[in-house]
């Protein structure tokens, strides 16, 4: 504020009784507002000008460029997502078929059972494990047509104590062994 301005309001607030410095600050106050709302609205105008927005009509076209930039983004998202989801689903599928379960509708069903086993405390291996060991049928070789006459029909060695279907998924997940 400047000093003329200043002895002015000093003038204008003279009372019989004094000065009013209650009206002086207010309008002091006043003043600096202006002045401040003034500095804000051309640090804002300055602003958008770095960004390259000269007009309103900019301004929006940026908005609606954004827009469109979020909305291309969220739909990349939502691929990948569905993606993985299938990758995750064709690894499980795949995993079935190599512990025996070879039927596109066998390996539904029982992915539909193991997805309905999991759980905070159960992971996809430890309830696959589990219904592995429920429903062993469901993991056995099915026949070909090819008869060799080796073999005893249940899915597992003679020689050994454990399923074929065990035996594989122990391998992949070493942590799953029965202790």
């Amino acid at each position: 504020m400047k000093i003329e301005r200043l002895k002015e309001l000093i003038e204008q607030n003279k009372t019989d009784d004094g000065i009013n410095v209650e009206e002086i600050n207010k309008a002091i106050n006043d003043e600096i507002n202006a002045v401040v709302t003034k500095a804000k609205d051309q640090s804002v105008v300055e602003f958008f000008k770095e960004l390259g927005v000269e007009s309103k009509d900019d301004l929006n076209a940026k908005l609606k460029e954004g827009d469109k930039l979020a909305k291309m983004l969220e739909e990349k998202e939502q691929a990948v997502k569905e993606a993985k989801m299938k990758a995750d689903k064709l690894a499980k599928v795949n995993e079935l078929r190599k512990l025996g379960v070879e039927d596109d509708d066998t390996i539904d069903y029982v992915l539909f059972n193991v997805e309905k086993r999991i759980s905070d405390d159960k992971s996809y291996e430890e309830a696959l494990k589990e219904f592995a060991k429920e429903k062993p049928k469901y993991f056995e070789k099915q026949a070909t047509g090819v008869t060799t006459g080796v073999g005893t029909g249940t899915g597992v060695n003679p020689n050994d104590d454990k399923p074929t279907w065990q035996k594989i998924l122990e391998e992949k997940h070493p942590d799953l062994k029965e202790k």
